[in-house]
């Protein structure tokens, strides 16, 4: 009998090398599926993307008046989908970095959304380091992710000859 054994610094090598690839060769369609999911599944369907979220609270009574009256053209008082002008929405950035990704929002409002004002109930539009997306978001990325994988991982083209 032979045996054979595989010594853990290639197996670490391989490993760093198709995780490379893979963020590489996946991160377009990694992002796309995210921002999809994240910006039209979600947030303009008034749905916060965070685990346990649920929907948006509800636009105050004063604020309801003002879009009732016309103040705010094409704003409607359901959904709440924090869109104005959608300046806040097109302002969603995810980078490449190192092995991962950063989500966030460059416009500076998104802030009183992620945590609330005094004022203003708090929708969070993505999840703390602690908190996860919801299940929507997590099995769409996960099934581009296998999708990811399967491009990276070619079929095993290894022919057994005996």
């Amino acid at each position: 009998m032979a045996k054979f054994k595989i010594k853990k610094n290639d197996l670490k090598k391989l490993v760093g090398q198709t995780r490379k690839r893979l963020i590489a060769r996946s991160f377009r369609s990694l992002s796309k599926v995210l921002k999809n999911q994240i910006i039209n599944e979600s947030i303009l369907k008034g749905k916060s993307p965070v685990q346990g979220q649920g929907r948006f609270a509800r636009y105050s009574e004063s604020y309801k008046k003002q879009i009732k009256s016309g103040k705010y053209r094409g704003k409607s008082v359901s959904p709440v989908n924090l869109k104005l002008k959608g300046k806040l929405l097109k302002s969603f950035k995810i980078n490449k970095i190192g092995n991962g990704f950063s989500l966030f929002f460059k416009d500076k409002k998104s802030v009183f959304h992620q945590s609330g004002t005094p004022k203003m109930p708090k929708r969070q539009l993505l999840p703390e380091p602690d908190e996860t997306f919801n299940r929507r978001i997590t099995r769409a990325y996960n099934l581009e992710l296998v999708k990811a994988i399967k491009k990276v991982l070619p079929k095993n083209k290894i022919k057994r000859r005996f």
